[in-house]
């Protein structure tokens, strides 16, 4: 069921980056991915802005990196435990038989972030009581599979988003970082990863002792 079970790629704008000293979500954006040929599954966009509950507590340089979506966030921003609850609903909407090994696999850029704000502020605003309540899987994370790839690569100086985007052809529309375009320049990244692997598996051969 593994190789059938659909994607996730998810991306968070937040306040900061410490969810104890009380750092929010700003905005989460999430597309679903095909599981065969890691297209987009059309119709599948989430997007939602979270109004801030601590404001004093943000960080300004997350304010400055993220100003757009901070403002938003502030101007139509919704209650978080409801933001929250509707994005584990909408993740339990792409598992393919509805039990727990099915669950769509969490994607996204450098996933041990977002994923740590998003269950911090799950369990904080009781949207879910354990770990088996949420509804989305284990992690694949293209930072991780990016460094796999170009970590010998000497012309690249870092493994920011933008700059391997920049490797295999992507660019940023937006100066300003929003959620939902990170998610679809990441799900574009991950699927070219992806089947280049698949490329790579079907004429190359993994030994021992290499």
């Amino acid at each position: 069921f593994m190789n059938k079970s659909n994607f996730l790629i998810i991306d968070t704008e937040t306040s900061g980056t410490d969810p104890i000293a009380g750092h929010e979500i700003t905005q989460i954006a999430a597309v679903a991915l095909e599981p065969s040929s890691f297209e987009e599954i059309p119709g599948s966009a989430f997007q939602c802005f979270l109004k801030p509950q601590f404001p004093e507590k943000a960080s300004p340089e997350a304010i400055e990196i993220a100003k757009g979506s901070w403002e938003r966030a502030n101007k139509e921003g919704i209650d978080p435990k409801v933001a929250l609850a509707e994005f584990n609903k909408w993740c339990r909407k792409w598992n393919i038989s509805g039990k727990p090994w099915t669950k769509a696999r969490w994607g996204g850029f450098n996933t041990d972030f977002d994923r740590k704000m998003v269950t911090y502020w799950m369990r904080y605003y009781k949207v879910v009581n354990n770990e088996e309540e949420y509804e989305f899987g284990n992690p694949i994370d293209t930072m991780g599979l990016s460094f796999g790839l170009f970590e010998s690569d000497p012309n690249v100086k870092n493994f920011k988003l933008d700059t391997i985007g920049k490797i295999v052809g992507l660019e940023r529309q937006e100066s300003s970082h929003d959620a939902l375009e990170d998610v679809r320049m990441t799900a574009q990244l991950f699927r070219r990863i992806m089947l280049f692997m698949r490329r790579c598996r079907s004429k190359l051969k993994i030994v021992a002792n290499e």
